[in-house]
């Protein structure tokens, strides 16, 4: 099976799954059965307003304002907590990509577990798999899960040949066309120049032959309603709106059902994704869409590719080519007994950000009801003096006429403002939505209005770690889900052979061939702990400073590696080029020769032992000459 037939496009990545008949035809009941699953599934999320709760989550990230309780303000001022918020927690679990242990788990695998090691981490960086899963695991924090889908991108180009692979094909025309005339082959060949121009001149070469990773949009995965766990999903399916120029040119699907697909409003379909919550949906101009969807059936291990308004199969139900049946790689968030969709982040601080935000605004529209009125009496003025009371300038003299009192001659009014309680209320909505998220106003990069000790700030410090912890321990597991659907991908399509550049703890690099056959086995994976977060350079003084405490010691001793141990400490004090500053390590101990008078006597090397007063040699035993 070529990996060809597999090609992904680039609209969301539909799936060209070739492999199987791609007949179309009436099959009414089969398509309908399929759509009825997919129409259970929306009116799920519809009922529980699942895309309507998820679409206030991200507008408010993005500093709009779905709630409208502030709408009859004239300006409206909110602290974007959950921005802030979300910018600590993405960097602090994925800043970094991950370095992915490849094991074996037969000694039989050994060599290709260190090939797939080095291919996986490749493809990571080449194949920028590193921003797509970052998207969705912004997800995962704002919505409170994420998607990624891992398939496999084929592509060939026509290129030019070279000049030695053309002189060489001509090399091999020429060779034939002699063969044949010295066999006597009874026939009219054509010249040598009309063999020539016939060489083609260019070849069809594959130019990109790898996985294809990318972030899925939540509003556009459906599955089994029923189900209150992933595990326990009978069907997952996901939406692609694709131009409807795109869908019919692509002869993976059936030719039939090509020709009877309808065009959807794409706004229209997704109408309860309101994420901007001051756009309208606009109809698209020159471009039209068709509703397609990828179907797979885990039960019977078969997936299969339908539009919606058709009753034909653009491809129909065939065994699937991935490893698990589909392709997607599901990331939760804070799981919640008996509900499929986790809590993410955003949706526990969400009131308390619309608390902050109707709190602020009120007190900055409050400010300006709050302009001080001066009442005065003009006959006590008179017209020059209350405009030099207007002008406001500084140390003016103003009259008053007619002996009034000045207690009568002017008066101002205080504004009535909110009580001072209130305007502190939004203090209390801050420390909230830093206990809920677990983001101190530290991690926030804020000084903090208490002073505390360090103690205080190291346990709220070991906290927030304990959280942070537990994301990441998901996100790592999800990302050795997605380098293990790579490598099994590489494993069943790879077709080409080529080098992987994979460069050492110690910054040194080097190259590792690979190609299919030199992957095939059966691996664990797992990403290094801790290699997605950030270290600054303080930490990494810190630690490395911790370990000369703990181990420095030892230097010398036989225990540890001292070399490997210097280059660490090095490493972590921001020195990269490791190998310019380490010598060739103390010269292995010579063993010093005793002094004569001290080696034993009787001993190799060692005078002879003297034998007691009145002893005989025993016999047959002579005198050596020199003793």
């Amino acid at each position: 099976m070529s990996s060809n037939e597999y090609t992904t496009s680039n609209y969301d990545a539909a799936v060209n799954q070739a492999g199987a008949t791609a007949s179309g035809g009436g099959d009414e009941g089969a398509v309908g059965s399929k759509i009825t699953l997919i129409e259970a599934a929306k009116n799920f999320k519809s009922s529980g307003r699942w895309d309507e709760r998820f679409s206030d989550f991200v507008a408010l990230y993005a500093n709009k304002y779905p709630y409208t309780e502030i709408g009859d303000y004239e300006d409206v001022v909110v602290p974007n907590m959950i921005f802030s918020t979300v910018n600590v927690i993405v960097p602090s679990i994925a800043v970094n990509a991950p370095k992915i242990n490849v094991s074996p788990v037969h000694p039989d695998y050994n060599d290709a577990s260190s090939v797939a090691e080095a291919l996986v981490n490749h493809q990571w960086h080449t194949g920028r798999v590193q921003d797509e899963v970052r998207d969705s695991i912004k997800d995962f924090v704002i919505i409170g899960h994420g998607w990624v889908k891992t398939t496999w991108d084929s592509q060939e180009e026509e290129v030019d040949l070279t000049s030695e692979e053309f002189e060489q094909l001509a090399s091999q025309v020429m060779q034939t066309k002699m063969q044949a005339e010295a066999a006597g082959v009874d026939d009219v060949f054509p010249s040598n120049e009309e063999l020539l121009s016939e060489i083609p001149s260019t070849k069809t070469e594959l130019t990109v032959d790898q996985p294809l990773v990318m972030r899925v949009s939540p509003f556009d995965m459906f599955f089994d309603p029923d189900a209150k766990r992933f595990n326990d999903m009978r069907w997952i399916a996901q939406r692609v709106f694709m131009p409807l120029e795109v869908a019919r040119a692509n002869d993976m699907w059936s030719k039939a059902a090509r020709k009877k697909l309808q065009t959807v409003s794409k706004s229209r379909q997704r109408d309860e994704v309101t994420v901007d919550a001051y756009s309208t949906h606009a109809e698209p101009v020159g471009q039209e869409f068709v509703e397609i969807y990828e179907f797979y059936d885990l039960i019977s291990g078969k997936m299969c590719v339908f539009a919606e308004g058709t009753d034909a199969w653009l491809l129909r139900p065939t065994k699937s080519p991935y490893p698990n049946v589909h392709p997607f790689t599901y990331i939760p968030n804070y799981e919640v007994p008996e509900r499929f969709f986790p809590v993410g982040d955003v949706e526990t601080i969400f009131p308390l950000q619309v608390e902050l935000g109707m709190v602020r605004t009120a007190q900055v529209n409050d400010r300006k009801r709050g302009n001080r009125i001066t009442l005065y009496k003009e006959s006590a003025l008179g017209s020059q003096g209350v405009s030099d009371m207007k002008d406001g300038k500084d140390n003016a003299f103003i009259p008053v006429l007619n002996n009034t009192p000045f207690s009568e001659a002017f008066q101002q009014i205080q504004p009535l403002g909110l009580p001072p309680e209130w305007y502190r209320s939004d203090q209390q909505s801050l420390s909230d939505i830093d206990l809920v998220s677990g983001v101190s106003e530290y991690q926030r990069g804020g000084q903090g209005q208490i002073r505390r000790t360090a103690t205080e700030v190291g346990l709220m410090q070991d906290a927030s770690n304990a959280r942070s912890a537990d994301k990441l321990a998901k996100v790592e597991r999800a990302m050795s889900e997605i380098a293990e659907q790579m490598i099994k991908l590489s494993q069943q399509f790879l077709e080409k052979s080529d080098v992987a550049r994979v460069v050492s703890a110690s910054a040194a690099e080097s190259w590792v061939p690979y190609s299919g056959e030199a992957i095939q086995g059966e691996f664990l994976f797992k990403v290094e702990a801790g290699s997605t977060q950030p270290m600054n350079e303080s930490f990494r003084r810190q630690q490395a400073l911790q370990m000369m405490d703990a181990f420095g010691g030892l230097i010398g001793s036989g225990l540890l590696n001292d070399q490997e141990f210097v280059s660490e400490v090095m490493r972590l004090n921001g020195i990269t080029d490791v190998e310019r500053f380490m010598g060739a390590g103390l010269p292995d101990p010579v063993p010093e020769e005793m002094p004569q008078e001290q080696i034993p006597p009787g001993t190799e090397n060692g005078p002879p032992a003297q034998m007691p007063p009145g002893a005989q040699m025993p016999p047959g035993m002579a005198m050596q000459p020199g003793m």
